[in-house]
């Protein structure tokens, strides 16, 4: 059978929601608190941490994601201790600052609603991101935020920022 249209594969992420736990690794990894050869050990000692938990299921985790309550949990057990989210609105980081983002693209028809993602402020109120499923630099107006995706701006609402205790 001859295809008339390009074949384009599916991406991790598309049908799994770890994109909490990339950032958490992201995160320890930006710091040099673990090399990337330990990243995939960190990934699966917090699964098994997850699961051995009476209230932890992967299979929830992989298939609905983290509650924003629960990402200070999964944080704490790979040693990252989180302070409460903080609204994105209200948020002004410094240069440099570190954290963990949640935000959600709000483009009609983009297949990643709500997603995680690790990121470290800029100057002018931004993030460069560091993200797992391929997004880039978090922009921020006076009105809105956007988001880069596949060379492209798309709206973005950021709904809570996390940042790390100190």
């Amino acid at each position: 059978m001859k295809r008339d249209r390009k074949f384009v594969p599916m991406m991790q992420g598309e049908y799994d929601y770890f994109c909490s736990i990339y950032a958490i690794i992201n995160f320890l990894r930006y710091r040099d608190e673990i090399t990337a050869e330990h990243a995939s050990d960190l990934f699966r000692l917090l699964l098994l941490r997850i699961e051995a938990d009476p209230e932890g299921s992967v299979a929830l985790l992989a298939t609905e994601g983290l509650e924003t309550d629960e990402l200070k949990w999964v944080a704490a057990r790979a040693g990252l201790y989180l302070q409460e989210p903080e609204p994105a609105s209200q948020l002004h980081l410094p240069r440099g600052q570190a954290a963990i983002i949640f935000f959600e693209v709000t483009d009609k028809g983009f297949s990643v609603p709500d997603h995680y993602t690790f990121g470290v402020a800029r100057e002018d109120g931004g993030f460069d991101l560091h993200d797992s499923y391929g997004f880039s630099n978090l922009e921020r107006t006076a009105e809105a935020w956007t988001v880069m995706f596949d060379r492209k701006k798309r709206n973005a609402c950021v709904k809570s920022i996390w940042r790390e205790v100190r």
